[in-house]
């Protein structure tokens, strides 16, 4: 799709990237090793700085209503669910691209 992209192996690594730079969106898998995902973004959403507010897309296969909401209430923008197919992934990553750029504005 023509991002650069950089791989955490777990949550704890993709909380640790964050820090360290910045970025522009992070595809945040919700069952991971070591620390899952919803860990991970509620640790993301606690850092200083603009770090805390990156978009943050949940994936996974956990798709009900109650799970959906559940991602949202502890600071994912947006998910996608498990499988997904390349054009889904790009319209989310793009519209959620675009409503950074507007509130960074």
């Amino acid at each position: 799709m023509g991002y650069r992209v950089d791989l955490a192996c777990d949550g704890r690594e993709a909380v640790f990237m964050v820090q360290a730079q910045t970025y522009d969106l992070v595809l945040m898998d919700v069952e991971m090793p070591v620390m899952d995902g919803r860990t991970a973004i509620r640790q993301i959403r606690a850092l200083a700085g603009p770090a805390r507010t990156v978009p943050i897309i949940a994936m996974t296969a956990h798709v009900l209503p109650d799970q959906v909401a559940g991602l949202l209430a502890v600071g994912a923008n947006d998910h996608i669910g498990k499988p997904f197919n390349r054009e889904s992934l790009r319209a989310l990553v793009e519209r959620n691209l675009a409503a950074s750029r507007r509130k960074a504005a």
